[in-house]
């Protein structure tokens, strides 16, 4: 009879852990799914609007792909893990090691971009006659290609047996192993080089708001300022601010996700802190570039209105018929 008891309370158990994980899987999916289409809806808005035909629209399109493959590697690997609760040798095989080189990867590119677009502002504002020089196609080119390439070479390591960086099912969250190896990639390349980039981030916004500074009192100074001079300046005020926004964002992730790990806390605080507002963090940075940046936001109201206006128009073509 206590036998029948002890089975029947670790068949509620084992039943009450696949409910969670089922919960965890679709919660993971849904997440990476909305980020997806929020990071899809504007890079095809940054596309049509003609105003971001430029170093910083190819900019943000690279940093937006960077937060599609995070949100991908969650969609397709993640949560089909907790959903079909993949055992061990499944996500510490060949593929679930490929999957945690994607995720870091495109984490990886996402901070370097940040950098670039911080890189860019700086140039924008403190040297606005050489910026097409220093930004020119070719520039922009190898620039773009150096940051994929550093940040595919990062995370090369992660191949290597005890530094694989794995999504686990038990602790709903990618984690690094229990090894020396996993240790160190862990605290020097995961959280220092993070760490160390954001803050080069923080640095050039700082000096890039001591030029704004003074790009006012002399815009101020001035009677005869240039129209167009005053607008350029206003709208690199905008993406100034928009870059520190995003930058304060991408700080919060990497802190809960290093703090949530380190801790003592539960697998689902560990859920909420890592997964979801990694992901979270995502798509909030692409929500401030819609907010912030005004053709990219006009561009949305105007699909929206053609939208509203097509549908009108096929409602009204299938009542007459």
């Amino acid at each position: 009879m206590e036998k029948q008891v002890i089975y029947r309370d670790m068949a509620d158990c084992l039943t009450s852990n696949s409910s969670a994980n089922v919960a965890a899987g679709i919660s993971t999916a849904v997440v990476g799914a909305i980020g997806n289409t929020v990071g899809i809806i504007l890079m095809m808005l940054i596309l049509k609007t003609p105003s971001f035909h430029n170093a910083f629209g190819y900019l943000c399109i690279s940093h937006l792909v960077s937060h599609i493959g995070v949100y991908s590697a969650n969609i397709f690997w993640a949560a089909p893990a907790l959903i079909l609760e993949f055992d061990h040798s499944i996500t510490h095989s060949f593929f679930g090691v490929l999957a945690g080189v994607i995720e870091n990867t495109f984490w990886y590119a996402a901070i370097y971009s940040l950098l670039q677009m911080s890189l860019n502002r700086l140039i924008a504002i403190a040297f606005p006659l050489k910026y097409n020089t220093i930004f020119s196609p070719r520039n922009l080119t190898f620039g773009i290609a150096a940051v994929w390439t550093l940040s595919v070479s990062h995370c090369c390591i992660y191949f290597w047996s005890g530094c694989h960086f794995l999504f686990s099912v038990s602790q709903l969250s990618w984690v690094y192993p229990e090894t020396e190896c996993g240790e160190i990639i862990s605290f020097y390349l995961d959280f220092c080089l993070s760490i160390f980039l954001i803050t080069a981030v923080f640095i050039i916004d700082a000096f890039t708001f001591v030029f704004i500074r003074r790009r006012a009192k002399e815009l101020s100074r001035t009677c005869a300022t240039n129209t167009q001079e005053e607008a350029n300046f206003k709208k690199n005020i905008i993406f100034f601010i928009q870059g520190c926004l995003g930058a304060i964002n991408q700080a919060l992730g990497i802190f809960f996700y290093h703090y949530f790990i380190r801790t003592g806390s539960t697998k689902w605080q560990r859920f909420a802190g890592t997964s979801l507002i990694f992901q979270f963090c995502h798509i909030t940075d692409a929500l401030i570039t819609i907010i912030f940046i005004k053709p990219v936001r006009d561009q949305l109201c105007h699909s929206l209105h053609l939208r509203k206006e097509t549908t009108k128009i096929i409602m009204v073509k299938d009542s007459a018929h």
